[in-house]
C-alpha cells in the first residue's frame, strides 16, 4: 500500500513524505509515549517499538527523544532510527534546574487550551499556556468550559478577551450540558493534528470523550473547596476523531506551565508594549526606573506590563534572552 495514501488520515504532509522518501526511510507516527518505547503506526498497523542503539546515544546527547505526533524512521528490525523534521514544537521548561525545554508534543496543526467557569479559572496560568501555544501555531483557541455552573460568564470572557491575539477564538461550552459543543466541534477538521492542554479539573478528558463520542479517556471529581482538579489522564496520547475531525493529542493536566518560548512569540504577543518601546530614550530600556521611558508613560495598562515584564525576566533567566 502507498505510504502516501495509508498515513494521510494520521496528518501526513508533502514536506515529512518528501524527507522519508529522499532518506529511504520507512515511515511511523507516535501515537503513545510509554517509559521505555513507543507505540507507532506504519502504513499496514500499530506496533510498540523500541530506539535503536546509536539513535538512542545521539538523540539522549541532544536532550531529545521521540515525542507523540513525531513521524519517525524506522529500520527493517522496527527500531526507530531517526526524528524526522519536526513542524513545531509544544514546550516547557525541563522539570528541575537543567535550562532545556521539553517537548511534549509536535508537528501541531491547531491548540486548544482548555479553563473553566470556577474558582481554579487563572489568568496568570493562562497568560502562560497561550504564550506557549502562539510559539506554536497561528491557530489557537481557548475553550471556556462549565460556563453553565456561573452567573458572571461576562466576566470571564472579559478577562480572556483582554490576554488573546487578534484571531483567536474563544468558545464558550458546557461539554456535560451540551452548550456550544456544535459549534467548536466545527473548528476539528482532517488530518489537522489538534492539542488540548490546560491544568486538571478544567473538562479536558470530558471534552476528549465529547469528541471521540464515546467514554475513553478517564474523568475524576474536582476538589470542592478549591475547584482544584486530581489528574486522570496520566499520559499523551494521538488519537484519531470521528467524523472527519482529524487527531487529537492529549495532554496531562498542567498545575502551572514553566514555558519555554521563543523571544518572537514575546515580541508577538506583547507587539503594543514593543511598538511603545520603540520611542524609549534607551535603546535597551527595562521600563522600570529609566527616565524618558515611553512606554511608562504611554501605556495604560499596568497589570499586562507587570505580566509582560515578568515574563520577560523568566525567560531571560532561562535562555539568556
Amino acid at each position: 500500500m502507498d505510504v502516501e495514501n495509508s498515513l494521510t488520515t494520521l496528518g501526513l504532509d508533502k514536506e515529512h513524505r518528501d524527507e522519508a522518501l529522499s532518506l529511504g526511510l520507512r515511515l511511523a507516527r507516535v501515537i503513545v509515549e510509554h517509559q521505555d518505547r513507543y507505540t507507532v503506526v506504519t502504513e499496514e498497523k500499530t506496533v510498540d517499538v523500541f530506539l535503536e542503539g546509536k539513535a538512542r546515544k545521539h538523540l539522549d546527547q541532544n536532550k531529545s527523544r521521540p515525542v507523540v505526533g513525531d513521524w519517525v524512521g524506522l529500520n527493517e528490525s522496527e527500531k526507530i532510527t531517526s526524528i524526522l523534521k519536526r513542524k513545531n514544537e509544544f514546550r516547557r521548561k525541563r522539570p528541575g534546574k537543567e535550562h532545556l525545554p521539553q517537548v511534549l508534543a509536535a508537528n501541531i496543526s491547531s491548540v486548544f487550551i482548555v479553563t473553566s467557569c470556577n474558582k481554579d479559572f487563572s489568568s496568570h496560568r493562562l497568560e502562560r499556556f497561550l504564550l506557549s501555544a502562539y510559539d506554536v501555531t497561528d491557530d489557537v483557541h481557548v475553550v471556556l468550559n462549565k460556563s453553565d455552573l456561573t452567573e458572571s460568564l461576562n466576566d470571564y470572557e472579559d478577562t480572556i478577551n483582554k490576554l488573546i491575539l487578534e484571531g483567536t477564538q474563544i468558545h464558550t461550552v458546557s461539554v456535560t450540558q451540551d452548550l456550544g459543543m456544535a459549534s467548536l466541534m466545527a473548528q476539528f477538521s482532517a488530518y489537522k493534528t489538534s492539542v488540548l492542554v490546560g491544568s486538571s479539573g478544567v473538562g479536558k478528558s470530558t471534552l476528549g470523550n465529547a469528541l471521540l463520542e464515546k467514554n475513553y479517556f478517564p474523568t475524576g471529581p474536582i476538589r470542592t473547596k478549591d475547584d482544584k482538579g486530581r489528574h486522570t489522564t496520566t499520559r499523551r496520547e494521538l488519537i484519531c476523531l470521528p467524523k472527519g475531525r482529524g487527531l487529537l493529542i492529549d495532554t496531562p493536566g498542567l498545575r502551572d506551565l514553566s514555558f519555554w518560548v521563543s523571544e518572537e512569540s514575546l515580541q508577538r504577543a506583547y507587539s503594543d508594549i514593543y511598538e511603545i518601546a520603540t520611542r524609549c530614550k534607551y535603546r535597551n530600556c527595562a521600563h522600570r526606573t529609566e527616565k524618558e521611558c515611553a512606554v511608562r508613560s504611554e501605556y495604560d495598562r499596568p497589570e499586562r506590563l507587570d505580566s509582560y515584564l515578568g515574563l520577560k525576566n523568566e525567560l531571560s533567566t532561562i535562555r539568556n534572552i
